[in-house]
């Protein structure tokens, strides 16, 4: 088992991949730190970083395909990475939003003086109508199954169908209008060229795509420069949802470690992108659309700063 641990801990041997992982390593680290809570009647569950440490892995393997010129293999593996990347933001992004009280509830409740007490006592509220379920949507009770390991079951075939499914992803996701916008002005050409070659290698539409697993098969530079280029675009999809949808996410550590240790938190700090993202967003999203980082830095809710001249001040 120790052999196991050792061969998961390392790096992927391909530096283009390798960068990626380490991002989805940083990306998972700030799950953990932050994780989202689901609370039904089955129970409290921490969405944390195990779904984006799992696809860290899968980049993993496709290294491994890569590196033996199994290319059918790995673009098959890209496809799960796709479809894994972008449930989490879905799952996530629907237990975050999960109706809680608004403003105007608690002042009814508890009008405009706030105490201990009356925090202790809205937030025992928001468990006990969280755990009722009584103001869940559809989605959000599809989603509990999910987190609770009974979608499976074929009872609830129709919740599968219904939201379980990479289009259906993106279809809820798109509900936020920021998020539609992305889609449609920056994201729609780089997502449909990227789903019709995965599409090609799963469905196997042509002999080429079955015998692109010989690894003298083809020009094994092109191939695997096809691969690197189709795994970033999955990269630069994903973070550009997650920095709308849930920005949080992609946060430095540079807050929560002044705090951790006791000092005064750097001014702004709590509003950096971690590095290595903020230079990958540098250096690919220019050539999805020349706009797109703008617009990322304008439209999260939290402010974050995702433009490199954000950090040359």
């Amino acid at each position: 088992m120790s052999d196991v641990f050792s061969t998961n801990n390392e790096g992927c041997k391909i530096a283009e991949l390798d960068e990626i992982a380490m991002i989805l390593m940083g990306i998972s680290d700030n799950m953990f730190s932050s994780p989202s809570v689901s609370v039904s009647s089955r129970g409290t569950y921490f969405l944390q970083g195990e779904s984006i440490t799992a696809s860290e892995n899968t980049i993993k393997s496709i290294d491994f395909c890569c590196q033996r010129g199994y290319f059918a293999d790995a673009f098959t593996l890209a496809r799960k990475y796709r479809d894994d990347v972008i449930q989490y933001v879905f799952v996530a992004q629907v237990v975050e939003n999960m109706q809680r009280l608004d403003d105007e509830e608690f002042k009814k409740l508890y009008g405009t003086e706030l105490t201990v007490e009356n925090l202790i006592q809205a937030v025992e509220l928001e468990m006990s109508m969280l755990a009722a379920g009584t103001r869940k949507s559809a989605a959000d009770l599809a989603v509990e199954l999910w987190v609770y390991d009974m979608l499976e079951e074929e009872k609830y075939f129709k919740e599968r169908k219904q939201y379980f499914d990479t289009s259906k992803y993106l279809a809820q996701l798109v509900k936020d209008e920021n998020i539609k916008q992305l889609n449609e002005i920056y994201l729609k050409d780089i997502w449909t060229k990227t789903d019709r070659i995965l599409n090609n290698y799963v469905h196997g539409n042509g002999r080429k795509y079955i015998m692109d697993n010989y690894s003298l098969y083809g020009n094994y530079q092109e191939r695997k420069q096809k691969l690197i280029e189709t795994v970033r675009n999955i990269t630069s999809i994903f973070i550009s949802i997650l920095s709308v949808a849930l920005p949080n996410k992609i946060q430095s550590s540079d807050y929560r470690d002044d705090m951790e240790f006791g000092i005064t938190p750097r001014e702004g700090c709590q509003y950096w992108v971690m590095p290595m993202i903020v230079e990958f967003m540098d250096e690919y999203f220019p050539k999805i659309h020349p706009d797109l980082l703008q617009f990322l830095e304008e439209n999260n809710k939290y402010g974050m700063k995702m433009l490199m001249a954000d950090y040359a001040k």
